[in-house]
């Protein structure tokens, strides 16, 4: 994602679980990367992201994205 423009996109920690494989990409101008929480499941991990707006709507909001592979990795 950064072959154009050098340093705009940054990765959350690449999640190798033992079911499940998820990564999060995010524009390092746009989002503030706050924490990461991986949930053991039985059925499949889940691997939650909380991250701060920091420019345009919604300037210093927070919010959580979370990653899920509904079928698993196959």
């Amino acid at each position: 994602m950064n072959y154009i423009y050098s340093g705009t996109y940054a990765a959350a920690g690449y999640m190798h679980g033992p079911d499940t494989d998820n990564a999060m990409f995010y524009k390092k101008s746009t989002l503030s990367y706050l924490a990461r929480k991986q949930i053991i499941r039985d059925l499949r991990d889940i691997s939650g992201h909380k991250v701060k707006v920091i420019l345009g709507l919604g300037l210093n909001s927070e919010f959580r994205i979370y990653d899920v592979d509904p079928m698993g990795s196959r």
